[in-house]
């Protein structure tokens, strides 16, 4: 995604892996679907967000497990003021970001990922 002069545009369809606009109000109906819900807040000017991606997100373990069609990986923009995403973060007991969050059927009330992980960390709160 990209903020130029106080408006948001996603390019997420840009990245190597599906990515769908944050919704906390869906997460609940999609794990009743047996999805496991990938909530990753982050912000452009957000250096922790951008080395989690490189040494995370991009490495093909990671995306051929995000790609499976039991992953839904959400992104919520904290790039500029929003008081859904807020009160998110706030909810996980955070003042800040990066904050990755998975939820799983297993564990519908979400497992908070380290704001420093390594792709098997990922991979691991994953399967929980």
């Amino acid at each position: 995604f990209i903020a130029f002069k106080g408006q948001r545009v996603f390019v997420w369809d840009s990245m190597p892996y599906p990515c769908v606009q944050f919704n906390p109000d869906a997460i609940a109906g999609l794990i009743k679907q047996d999805k496991t819900v990938v909530d990753a807040v982050t912000a452009t000017c957000c250096l922790t967000c951008t080395i989690k991606k490189v040494t995370t997100y991009d490495k093909k373990s990671v995306q051929q497990r995000i790609k499976q069609p039991n992953i839904v990986m959400m992104r919520a923009d904290w790039s500029l003021p929003d008081n859904v995403v807020l009160q998110y973060i706030q909810s996980w007991n955070r003042n800040g970001i990066p904050l990755t969050v998975v939820y799983t059927p297993e564990a519908p009330n979400g497992t908070a990922v380290p704001e420093i992980v390594t792709p098997n960390i990922f991979l691991t709160a994953l399967q929980q």
